[in-house]
């Protein structure tokens, strides 16, 4: 009788650095929303470079 294919967990290394990858990816997304939301503030307060 045939099983049905049942997928395999990455092992543990490759599941860390995956994570890892994904962590950093966070922080820079939370950096550059940071940027952005700072120069929206700007903006709004009508600083202009000169």
């Amino acid at each position: 009788m045939d099983t049905p294919n049942t997928p395999r967990e990455p092992q543990d290394a490759q599941l860390n650095s995956r994570i890892e990858a994904w962590l950093e990816l966070k922080r820079e997304m939370e950096a550059l929303h940071a940027q952005v939301e700072y120069v929206r503030l700007l903006l709004k307060l009508g600083v202009r470079q000169p």
